[in-house]
């Protein structure tokens, strides 16, 4: 009879699992490319298989590595850089030698000074903190101060930076509440329930038609696959067991040169 590899998939780690299935799928592809154009069955675990494998390994990832948070990311990037562009250029005229340009300074500055933690604030932060900002840049004597020194393309630059990260940040809240929660866990099982289905039937297969050399040679694929994730996982088990037995011997030896806390009778 045609033998199943031994291989306790359950143990594996995310990754590894994620890169068995993917392997497994090429395999077959590979070995058994006729296979499937004819088998419904063994067509049907392997294209569950493959179109599970994406998604799994995109809830897996970290999420910050999701495209919408890199957006997020240089939005909020391209707003700070405004922000300090704003307050690097109003800065330049402390040292003016025109004393209605020193004095929009001046009064610039007092604002800078009162929402200077805008530019370091956490990004969920950020976006009040430069409505406000902006708010009492249209107030006096702040608007005139910014009219003369010629400053509105950079308020508008903070404006427009800031409304993008809003809209982007609410096109997100809006996916993410009609976004439906992924388990992990359960899109695992489900796709080793496949994998499992996909094994045994294989080597039902391979057993029941020895002429049929395309389903011992796909089988023979799986088993070398197989094998070789029962090697990692055996390897790993007995590195856990030698450091747990080093450890023993290691408290062992100490207990065994310990000073005896019991007095010597003369």
């Amino acid at each position: 009879m045609k033998e199943l590899m031994a291989c306790n998939t359950t143990r594996l780690q995310q990754m590894e699992f994620i890169t068995l299935m993917r392997e497994t799928v090429e395999q077959i592809e590979m070995r058994g490319a006729t296979l499937i154009e004819t088998d419904a069955p063994l067509k049907r675990y392997t294209m569950a298989i493959k179109a599970a494998i994406g998604p799994l390994e995109g809830a897996t990832r970290d999420p910050q590595r999701r495209p919408e948070t890199a957006v997020a990311h240089t939005k909020n990037s391209e707003r700070r850089t405004a922000i300090s562009r704003f307050g690097l250029r109003f800065k330049v005229y402390r040292l003016s030698e025109d004393a209605d340009e020193r004095q929009a300074y001046e009064a610039l500055n007092i604002l800078w000074r009162k929402h200077r933690l805008v530019y370091p604030l956490n990004v969920q932060k950020l976006t009040g903190a430069t409505d406000n900002f902006l708010n009492d840049l249209t107030k006096s004597p702040y608007a005139e101060a910014v009219q003369r020194l010629h400053l509105q393309t950079d308020v508008d630059a903070i404006r427009t930076a800031n409304e993008a990260y809003r809209t982007h940040a609410a096109e997100v809240r809006a996916h993410e509440a009609g976004r439906i929660p992924v388990d992990v866990g359960t899109m695992r099982r489900a796709i080793t329930e496949d994998y499992t289905r996909l094994s045994l039937y294989l080597a039902v297969m391979a057993d029941a038609y020895p002429e049929v050399e395309a389903w011992s040679r796909t089988l023979s694929g799986l088993n070398i696959l197989r094998k070789h994730y029962a090697e990692l996982l055996a390897r790993r088990a007995g590195a856990r067991r030698a450091k747990k037995n080093a450890a023993a011997l290691a408290e062992a030896a100490a207990e065994s040169t310990a000073p005896s806390t019991f007095a010597t009778n003369p």
